[in-house]
């Protein structure tokens, strides 16, 4: 496609509203086509302070770091009228509010001239921190207080090739957006599904009939980073569901099967060929048990309509090459897999995924996988157990995948401190920081008990980092600052990437107070036993763990060892150690002797 327009200035000016916390700069046009763009400034062309003295606050080297990585900090301060002899005070909190770290540095701030300092921020260990700064001139004048938000993950080694990932059991779904790849190599993510990114539906593939369109850079990207894709084929363009539409692509998502299915047969046929040998798993759909993802006619039910799709996409996929599998079903919940799987299903799939929500904070979000419904004597607990009675009916046995895990139905405290919560977005009780780092670790521990060989989470950050609201699927805040969730994933995977499961235990007797359960789940690991541990009180509870090692090592959720870690602690005695914990999950570590 060749350049129609050379090289232009464009400039524009904006009046920018009080209170507004970012201003987004793009191009959007319609129909193909490129936008090279060579600089863009941002001039401030009659700013003024907000306030008297105002103070910024920021970590060099980016708000997420590496365990071993020395941390830099800088404040600058702005005085219109100065502040000399000014003193700034900075101190940091940990993600349970206990202050970690202090120190003062002089400032000497000039009338209308910037100042700007380094200040000694010491981040000792994995974990989300809460780095604030304020400034105080010697007459007593004080600036608002400045938060910045740090993560520090563990350190591992990147990985140098996809295909390693095979052993990985975590994955995710993001755009295709650089710094959210880095973002998920850096948590030890090593898949995505493709629900996003959307390079692989119909309406990017083929926006127009025989006009095709690959995204192979995208691909390239995820490859280098060491993650796995795995492609989705759904979401005709309107082309192929409303005839005579001249749209240059499909809405998303289409919930219309294609008018022709010679079309749609040729769109699988050539995605999965030009990805082939790189893209080898292929979703089908998303979630055709939801009204508003499948059309419907009154005579039609969805397990029919589906099953016909899934023949089809079966026999085209293995027609390119007999080593690409179908991830079919991609239902609601793990029950919406049986009426599937009794229709002959299994025989045109290679893996069955469904997609786990909770509708209820104060059920799935804050309380024991008892209530997830994965484990334990509840009669909504057993339906992955329906789904491996159905595979022994059968005599075949499929991989089960979570593609798309997610906490919906749910907002989130704010992670910063100094600013006010936002809107609420549902009627449901407000979730704290910790419930959602809880809830993710719960999720991916419970649903790997259960028998769920790959978890997806659904969504690793929203990619423009546009919404004010914070809700329960991201695990950034609205400017990318990370969160208490995002730390408790990426040590989950640290300490569990080369753990096979065991078993799982759950402690509910008269040693403990009524209504208390206390969950076990037990790994083998290369260096020892890992065994994950936590209740379904806010209280703490004092339970006895039995141990052989005479050297155990105890962790919390964001990878501190125990020593004073508020909501747990451990004691050593003779055989055993005990343990006050929380909701909040405990990793104990008994070291090969």
């Amino acid at each position: 496609m060749e350049p129609t327009h050379g090289w232009s200035q464009t400039r524009c000016e904006v009046t920018v509203p009080a209170g507004v916390s970012q201003v987004a700069v793009g191009v959007s046009g319609r129909g193909p086509g490129w936008v090279e763009i060579d600089d863009v400034r941002l001039v401030a062309a009659k700013a003024r302070p907000r306030e008297a003295i105002e103070i910024g606050l920021w970590v060099e080297g980016g708000q997420v770091m590496l365990e071993g990585e020395k941390a830099r900090g800088a404040v600058r301060v702005f005085a219109a009228q100065g502040l000399p002899e000014a003193t700034v005070r900075f101190w940091v909190e940990d993600a349970w509010g206990q202050e970690v770290g202090r120190g003062t540095v002089a400032a000497d701030v000039r009338p209308g001239v910037l100042f700007e300092r380094p200040v000694p921020v010491v981040l000792e260990g994995t974990g989300l921190y809460h780095v604030f700064a304020q400034v105080q001139g010697k007459g007593g004048q004080r600036s608002e207080i400045a938060e910045t938000l740090v993560a520090v993950l563990p350190k591992r080694s990147s990985p140098t090739s996809s295909q390693d990932a095979e052993s990985s059991r975590f994955g995710c779904n993001m755009e295709s957006r650089p710094w959210l790849v880095r973002l998920a190599q850096l948590i030890g993510l090593r898949w995505v599904y493709c629900a996003p990114p959307l390079f692989t539906k119909w309406f990017s593939a083929e926006p127009r009939r025989g006009e095709w369109r690959f995204y192979d850079e995208a691909l390239q990207m995820f490859e280098r980073a060491g993650i796995r894709v795995v492609g989705n084929l759904a979401d005709p363009p309107l082309w192929a569901t409303n005839p005579g539409s001249d749209a240059y692509s499909g809405p998303w998502p289409n919930p219309q099967f294609p008018v022709e299915w010679r079309d749609w047969e040729e769109y699988v046929r050539q995605v999965a060929t030009h990805y082939n040998p790189h893209i080898t798993h292929w979703g089908l759909w998303n979630e055709p048990n939801h009204p508003g993802y499948l059309v419907l006619a009154e005579s039609e039910n969805w397990v029919d309509k589906y099953m016909d799709l899934l023949r089809r996409t079966y026999a085209v996929l293995k027609s390119v090459d007999q080593g690409l599998k179908l991830v079919g079903g991609t239902v609601t919940h793990p029950s919406g897999l049986e009426p599937l799987l009794l229709a002959g299903g299994l025989d045109y799939m290679d893996v069955a995924a469904f997609h786990w929500a909770s509708w209820s904070p104060e059920g799935y979000l804050r309380n024991t996988v008892e209530e997830m419904g994965l484990l334990g004597p509840k009669e909504a607990v057993n339906c992955i157990e329906r789904i491996t009675d159905i595979f022994a009916a059968k005599g075949k046995k499929v991989p089960l995948w979570d593609t798309e895990c997610h906490m919906t139905e749910a907002d989130v405290a704010r992670e910063f401190r100094t600013q006010p919560d936002p809107p609420k977005l549902y009627e449901t009780p407000r979730m704290s920081a910790i419930d959602a780092a809880n809830a993710v670790v719960r999720c991916f521990v419970g649903e790997g008990a259960a028998g769920v060989e790959r978890t997806f989470y659904w969504l690793l950050a929203d990619a423009e980092c546009s919404w004010e609201p914070r809700t329960a699927k991201t695990l950034t805040e609205w400017d990318r600052s990370p969160t208490a969730a995002l730390v408790a994933l990426a040590v989950m995977t640290d300490k569990l990437g080369d753990a096979e499961f065991l078993e799982w235990e759950r402690k509910s007797d008269a040693s403990l107070a009524p209504g208390t359960n206390i969950w076990f789940f037990r790994f083998r690991k290369p260096s020892g036993r890992m065994t994950v541990v936590w209740g379904n009180r806010d209280e703490e509870t004092e339970i006895t763990l039995p141990v052989d090692s005479r050297e155990v090592k105890v962790w919390d959720m964001f990878g501190r060892e125990m020593r004073g870690v508020r909501s747990m602690s451990a004691v050593p005695l003779h055989g055993r150690i005990v343990l006050r914990i929380t909701r909040s999950p405990v990793y104990v570590l008994e070291p090969k002797t």
